[in-house]
């Protein structure tokens, strides 16, 4: 994981807020980290009519939705756009019902469009995968054979392999495609040994990220070792053959599991009770624009929080399904039956803010630095900002000549609503006497030694 790290660089955007009377004195730093999304980066996308259990995305940008009222919905990708602009659900009459509980299982979380308009979901309760050739009619493609409660699945980058995450057989199955159809009897194991995975992906490369449940990780099969195994080779295992790239603890409850066209991994998690109590966050290589906040217990440290309870009312405690549309991050809220989008790469954030008073100047510092616009105001105790604001395209911003009391900077990415505020705390320096003896004494309260008074 890389992020742009910038130090206390005084040169750039310096802006001269006037004399403000005061003891010259200095402070010791005070960092914060934001999270990286905030509840205004999440859009009210659509409200369903049930709890989420799967999201994918189409090559025509549509979202399908499937819910525990067993409705299996595509929602248009032009009432998608509209959306997240206005920042107001789709229209219920818009959704277009691909699949009901008449043809449709308790419990899906596969969904896979194909390109010819039909699409393929799991029906894990049944232990079939059913067909959507049109609205309103589904069926079955596959049924029993080597299917044991199938939860995720997924198409590789080419159309020619379907992925199934095989969930209570503990294996990951690749169906080949070839001319078009499905070849179900040849479904073979690639990935066997594994703890109830709940989700597959493949990225551009070939490459296969796997969501265990009960393993508490995220693996990954590079696109030559499927190969491998395609070729003639034993199934890979979490001993050999696949790449961990998140495990531990925390991670207990992963769930949702989806790609961006970046590289970047994005998983959920609806019991990670000692990391965020449900989230989402991400692995790999993240864009500068985000923040970096690192959940310390995770098995590798590559992880950043996008979001949590705390941070978005788009995220509880239950499961969340992802989906990746359009550089658009769906996410089904499980406890209020709504879907969210955030729009990925748009939303430029502060992270490692400092502030620090030193000869009579407040200096604020953060990370990222780069081409984004910022504006630093001052403010005063009890977070009263003040007239003094100052626009920079660097990492840094200095207010000369403050005075001696509580000073934060408050620190906003322009054209976004999320800030970042640290607060200096100056320390003063006295005079203790005692007879012939005269010390001195700093500190943001400092007093004198017993036997001493201050001059």
């Amino acid at each position: 994981m890389t992020s742009t790290q910038s130090g206390a660089r005084l040169a750039g955007a310096l802006v001269l807020v006037g004399s403000l009377l005061g003891l010259v004195s200095e402070a010791s730093a005070v960092s914060t980290v934001t999270a990286v999304s905030s509840n205004a980066d999440w859009h009210l996308v659509a409200s369903m009519s049930g709890r989420m259990m799967g999201l994918t995305g189409d090559a025509s940008g549509n979202l399908l939705s499937f819910d525990t009222s067993q409705n299996l919905f595509q929602l248009p990708a032009t009432g998608l756009a509209s959306a997240m602009s206005a920042n107001a659900p789709i229209p219920n009459s818009s959704f277009v019902l691909l699949a009901t509980s008449s043809n449709s299982g308790s419990w899906i979380a596969g969904i896979a469009p194909l390109s010819d308009g039909t699409t393929l979901f799991d029906n894990g309760t049944s232990n079939e995968i059913d067909l959507v050739t049109s609205p309103g009619t589904a069926t079955p493609a596959y049924v029993n054979g080597w299917l044991d409660a199938p939860q995720g699945m997924t198409l590789d980058p080419s159309g020619t392999a379907l992925y199934v995450a095989n969930t209570a057989a503990h294996t990951v199955v690749r169906v080949p495609r070839v001319g078009g159809a499905f070849d179900w009897a040849a479904g073979a194991t690639i990935v066997s040994g594994l703890n109830y995975p709940t989700q597959v992906q493949v990225d551009a490369n070939g490459d296969l990220y796997i969501a265990d449940l009960n393993d508490m990780a995220i693996y990954e099969m590079t696109a030559s070792a499927v190969a491998g195994v395609v070729g003639g080779g034993s199934p890979a295992t979490p001993a050999s053959g696949l790449v961990t790239r998140a495990s531990g603890p925390d991670l207990h409850g992963v769930n949702g599991l989806a790609l961006d066209p970046s590289g970047n991994v994005f998983f959920s998690l609806y019991h990670g009770e000692t990391l965020s109590n449900g989230g989402i966050f991400t692995i790999g290589e993240v864009p500068a624009s985000w923040s970096t906040s690192q959940p310390a217990t995770l098995a590798n440290g590559g992880v950043i929080d996008v979001a949590d309870t705390s941070s978005s009312p788009a995220i509880d405690s239950g499961e969340q399904p992802l989906a990746i549309v359009n550089g658009v991050l769906y996410t089904g809220s499980w406890n209020s039956d709504k879907i969210y989008g955030y729009q990925l790469g748009s939303v430029a954030r502060v992270s490692n803010l400092s502030v620090t008073l030193s000869g009579g100047n407040l200096v604020a510092s953060w990370s990222p630095g780069g081409s984004q616009s910022y504006t630093c105001t001052l403010l005063y105790g009890f977070n009263a900002p003040s007239k003094f604001t100052v626009t920079t395209t660097s990492s840094n911003c200095v207010f000369y000549n403050v005075g001696n009391m509580p000073y934060g900077v408050r620190v906003s990415v322009n054209g976004s609503p999320s800030s970042v505020t640290a607060w200096a705390t100056p320390l003063r320096t006295i005079l203790c006497v005692r007879g012939s003896v005269h010390r001195k004494v700093t500190g943001a309260n400092p007093r004198c030694p017993a036997g001493f008074t201050q001059r």
